[in-house]
């Protein structure tokens, strides 16, 4: 059986065969229209109208907007294999030309997830759909789709799972940063103590205790950007996925994330590089720099994780462009 090409987005796949084919007209990442060719054929030709997919591309998911609210992830891939600065290049590949309408879409996700973070109970209700709003948006502009602001409230049509989700993922951060607040009300207490007593012994005892906070301090952030990094991939799986809850998103992104967490901290080092750059630009310029910076990294990064999360989840396949 020969081997198969397409075209998607203007990027050739290829070789596959013709069940994996078949298989990514079926989830709709080869659409119907895409050119596909192999061996034999004089040119490349839509997949629908060849008979070999014509069965498939009938039954294959439509990708308007009322079918789909995210385009499904484009063939091939590497199973998480692209080097970091080759996402970065991506990101800023596709935003060329764009930069202004993903400033303006990030402006207002930005502003909206301030407002819902100083209501009452906001931050826990609404920065979940918030959240798969933005990533819908991204995931769209990563995979060529036509993007529009008004997806910034799609994620509202997952009302309950991604409220559900941002919840249970705040409760885990929470839970790493507990042993922390015990560890301080044991600092105050021995500080008391000594300023109490006045001893030299009672002295050596805050010492000691002020060096086991600081161990715990350091193990609680340690342990929150392993759960931040371990769960980093929920909205994106959420966003996917129509069918799929919360607590399986969570589960998921874990999965997913094994062996890859410190790829994916050493993305977040770049932007904090950017972040701190900015910073100390900002000093002489009395923050308008950062202003400016923030607005040019939220795209940047939003689109260079979606990019993260494309690469890892596709399917891996031989790829010429």
């Amino acid at each position: 059986m020969g081997k198969w090409f397409c075209i998607v987005n203007g990027q050739q796949y290829g070789p596959i065969d013709l069940e994996l084919l078949r298989q990514w007209i079926a989830q709709g990442r080869v659409r119907p229209g895409d050119a596909v060719w192999t061996e034999g054929m004089a040119q490349w030709a839509p997949a629908s109208s060849l008979p070999q997919f014509a069965d498939i591309a009938a039954a294959a998911p439509r990708l308007g907007p009322e079918s789909r609210r995210v385009l499904p992830a484009s063939p091939g891939g590497t199973g998480g294999a692209t080097p970091n600065a080759e996402l970065t290049a991506r990101a800023r590949a596709i935003l060329k030309g764009r930069w202004w309408p993903a400033i303006g879409f990030c402006l207002l996700w930005i502003l909206l997830s301030y407002l819902a973070a100083i209501v009452p109970f906001g931050q826990l209700i609404l920065l979940g759909p918030l959240t798969l709003g933005g990533v819908i948006y991204f995931l769209t502009l990563v995979r060529g789709g036509s993007v529009r602001v008004g997806m910034l409230f799609d994620g509202f049509s997952r009302f309950g799972e991604s409220m559900v989700a941002y919840l249970l993922y705040s409760l885990a951060m929470l839970a790493c940063m507990v042993p922390m607040f015990l560890a301080m009300i044991m600092m105050m207490a021995g500080l008391a103590i000594a300023a109490g007593q006045g001893s030299d012994a009672s002295v050596i005892g805050a010492i000691l205790v002020f060096l086991l906070v600081l161990l715990i301090l350091i193990a609680c952030i340690v342990a929150t950007w392993i759960v931040s990094l371990m769960f980093a991939m929920t909205f994106f799986l959420l966003a996917d996925n129509p069918g799929m809850g919360a607590i399986d998103a969570l589960k998921a992104s874990r999965a997913m994330m094994q062996g890859y967490k410190g790829k994916l901290f050493c993305l977040y080092l770049r932007m904090m590089g950017w972040a701190l750059l900015a910073y100390l630009a900002a000093l002489p310029t009395l923050g308008l720099s950062l202003i400016a910076a923030v607005l040019f990294l939220s795209p940047y990064g939003a689109t260079m994780f979606a990019l993260f999360y494309e690469d890892l989840k596709a399917a891996p396949a031989r790829m010429t462009v």
